[in-house]
This record gives structure tokens, sequence and C-alpha cells, in this order.
């Protein structure tokens, strides 16, 4: 279509200057989550491998909570190279919006790993089992993000992350500021999105290696250990996205350090 955005005159070359200015003035962050994506897809292959030769050896079909929290995480993968994509080229709210699923995703997987009644409540949903009156009366009773947050972290950390939803969903809304940024590069803006794609790619894998910890192999691990720790000393205030309620119905595998 002619009128599409992409034959905008100069639209493309806006888009080149952006990126090139960006990659120029942070090239640690772009490496970083560039290693990050990267070892994200590989250790959902890596899963992948290791359950269809369980499967081979077994006979047990890959389904439940473990199938649905693959999915999740596969699904935040794309979401993560999608919003660094859009960072790239200056695009920081709709980069935002992708982030606010990100969080989202990593919440859900959390409940599916560590809960009982959410977590057979959600696995019900996904494989049409629940009725829709009970979707009615328990989805947002239990699934929205900040009933979430609350039933995973208690303390300072429910404190901290309810008010990183919040900025995550400010970003993410059309206003006369975010539409400002998106047309014009604000380099301050674009390092504040580089690092919550470092924070929450970080945190996926972490809430992935909940489920998954075992499966993994120990290249796997060495290589999860050596991004985290560089992207950890990059960002000096990472915050704990690692649920610490003491009412879940199973303790968390890792520990925040």
């Amino acid at each position: 279509m002619e009128e599409s955005i992409t034959s905008y005159p100069g639209l493309k070359e806006i888009f080149f200057n952006r990126t090139t200015l960006i990659r120029k003035e942070f090239p640690i962050e772009l490496n970083l989550i560039g290693d990050l994506i990267f070892h994200s897809f590989k250790l959902d292959e890596s899963l992948m491998k290791t359950i269809v030769n369980e499967q081979k050896e077994t006979g047990k079909p890959f389904e439940g909570v473990d199938a649905i929290t693959s999915l999740l995480f596969r699904g935040t993968n794309h979401f993560l190279e999608g919003a660094f994509e859009l960072a790239l080229v200056g695009l920081n709210r709709p980069s935002y919006s992708l982030l606010r699923t990100v969080y989202e995703n990593i919440l859900t997987i959390y409940l599916l790993q560590l809960t009982d009644e959410e977590s057979d409540l959600f696995v019900k949903k996904m494989e049409g089992l629940l009725s829709k009156k009970d979707e009615k009366k328990y989805w947002f009773k239990h699934f929205s993000p900040s009933k979430m947050t609350k039933r995973l972290y208690s303390g300072e950390a429910k404190s901290k992350l309810t008010d990183l939803y919040r900025e995550l969903s400010e970003n993410s809304h059309p206003n006369i500021r975010r539409q400002h940024y998106d047309q014009n590069l604000d380099l301050g803006e674009s390092k504040k999105l580089l690092e919550f794609i470092l924070l929450l790619g970080v945190a996926n894998i972490w809430a992935f290696c909940e489920g998954f910890l075992e499966k993994l192999t120990k290249t796997d691990h060495e290589k999860t250990d050596d991004i985290i720790e560089k992207i950890g000393n990059h960002i000096k205030d990472f915050p704990n996205i690692i649920p610490d309620s003491p009412t879940l119905s199973r303790k968390p595998k890792i520990a925040f350090k």
C-alpha cells in the first residue's frame, strides 16, 4: 500500500540514524542483550532436546504445567526480541508494551511452578476445562498482575515490583510525553529501556529455571551463570524478581543473590 508508513519519505533514514546512534552510545548494553536473548532461545532448544529424548525413553507426554511453562517462556523470548528491535529504532512506547507482557508472563510462570490452586486453574483454562462461570469467577481473582504480585511476593519485594509494573504500564500508555520520546530520540530514555530489557530478560531465565533446572545441561548452567553475572555487574541496583512470599505452595529453587 503506497500510503503505508514504510513508504513515508525519510522514515527509514530516521530509523537508521537512530539505530546508528544507539549502537554507538550503548555498545555494552546491546552486546549483553544480544547474548542474553540468544542464550534464552538456546535454553529452549536444549530443553526440547531433553524432552524429546525423555519421551522416546518413557513414552510419557509433555503436558500440563511444564508444557505450558515452556510455551510461555518461548513466547516471552520472542517478545523480548521484539522489544529490543523496537528499542533500537527509538520506538520506546511499543517496546514497553511488549515488556509489560513479558513481566506478566514471568509472574504466570512462577504461579504455575510455585502454587497449587492457581496452577490448577491456569492449566484447566489453557486446556479448555474451565467453565465460563468459573473462568469469570476466578480468573481476575488470581491472574490480574496486581493479584499475581500479591500472591508471589511480600514486603519490600512486593512494593518494588508493584512500582516496576506501574512504570512499565505508564511508559506503554499513549500520552504527550511518551509520544515525544517516540518522535524525538532521547538517549537517557533509551538507556533506561535497554536496562529494563536486561532486567526482564534475566527474570525470564530465572523463571524458566524454576521449572526446568534439572533438565538443563552443565554447559547450560555455566553459560547462564556467566551471562547473569555480567549483567549483574553492569546493573548494580538489581531488584529481586524471585518470589519470596511465605505462603507459596513450594519454595523457589533459585535464591536471589
